[in-house]
């Protein structure tokens, strides 16, 4: 991690992490400013429910850990972890629902002082609106390739441009001059 950081430390100023709390995780934030890295903090969340209570339980529980360490890591790293993502893809994947997501975006929130946002692609934004109202910045993925008609090479940066105009056009109905970031 530290040899990677420090060639990442040579080419940009500012890394995103998708989790907090597994592995060598809690490291990073050390590690980015000792290679004058600034960091998107993500908190990883999964599936909510299992097939029975103790697998429920269990799901929760990694989820509460998860957010637990992304909040403590924002606060004792305020220097380092510029704003914080709570969340990845989870109604992509319907791990969640939206109002579940909603009360943890709301949890960091209130426990930290960077600005906190929520990351999927852009459609779920737009089928969820809202979450505008929840986070303070919008993260969207806009994945040209993924699409459900492949967008080609060529045809890539129009595609963009159309997305990022459309949420704008949604979020500015909603939270007018809410910041959108394209985090994928």
């Amino acid at each position: 991690l530290d040899e990677d950081l420090e060639l990442m430390g040579q080419v940009t100023h500012n890394i995103r992490t998708y989790a907090s709390a597994e592995g060598t995780m809690p490291l990073i934030p050390d590690l980015a400013k000792k290679h004058g890295l600034t960091m998107l903090q993500g908190g990883w969340l999964g599936a909510s429910k299992g097939n029975d209570e103790i697998k429920t339980a269990k799901l929760k529980a990694k989820n509460e850990l998860e957010m637990a360490e992304l909040i403590r890591s924002a606060n004792e790293h305020p220097d380092v972890v510029k704003r914080v993502i709570v969340g990845n893809e989870v109604l992509l994947r319907g791990d969640l629902e939206p109002n579940e997501l909603i009360e943890y975006i709301r949890q960091v929130k209130r426990a930290v002082k960077q600005p906190v946002s929520y990351a999927d692609v852009w459609s779920m934004y737009m089928k969820y609106p809202e979450l505008i109202k929840e986070v303070d910045f919008i993260t969207i993925h806009i994945l040209p390739y993924w699409e459900d008609d492949p967008i080609s090479v060529t045809d890539a940066p129009a595609h963009i441009e159309r997305i990022y105009k459309q949420v704008q056009k949604e979020a500015d109905a909603i939270a007018p001059n809410k910041p959108i970031l394209i985090g994928e």
